[in-house]
């Protein structure tokens, strides 16, 4: 059964972000470990470790910044065509191969867009998305389906 929406209430374009909440959650657990990494330092015995955490929480806390504050849309989507962040926009005659994956690295599953376009292949990664990767995978079906009217 598939979950693709009726054509009628498909918007006339999807602009998907990153995830707001998403990154607020991650500050949370940022502040938990860079907290543990400032008690490691006050143990006469791991300020080393305490030091490698505090370093490593505050770059990883840098990176998930600039997401939080970066609200630009990172995928576009509509029956002419699709653009990224990665690449400009194509329309669906030049782009092919477009799915949804899941690859799992031993801990979790992390979903990616791929597709090609005339200047190469694109990936991109959404698990900081605010969209469902399998809405994702719809909402690309419904939109190449509304590109190409059945003969």
């Amino acid at each position: 059964m598939s979950n693709s929406i009726n054509l009628a209430e498909l918007p006339q374009e999807t602009k998907i972000y990153y995830s707001k909440g998403k990154a607020i959650l991650r500050m949370a657990l940022l502040l938990v470990c860079l907290a543990a990494g400032i008690y490691l330092l006050a143990q006469p015995n791991a300020k080393l470790a305490g030091g490698v955490v505090c370093a490593v929480t505050i770059l990883v806390s840098a990176i998930n910044i600039r997401i939080f504050a970066n609200n630009a849309p990172q995928i576009i989507v509509n029956k002419d065509g699709l653009e990224t962040s990665k690449a400009p926009f194509y329309p669906w005659s030049k782009i092919s191969n477009e799915e949804v994956v899941r690859r799992f690295n031993g801990k979790v599953n992390i979903y990616y867009l791929n597709y090609n376009y005339p200047g190469g292949q694109v990936s991109v990664r959404l698990n900081s998305m605010a969209c469902k990767a399998n809405e994702l995978g719809e909402l690309l079906k419904d939109y190449r389906g509304q590109a190409q009217p059945a003969s």
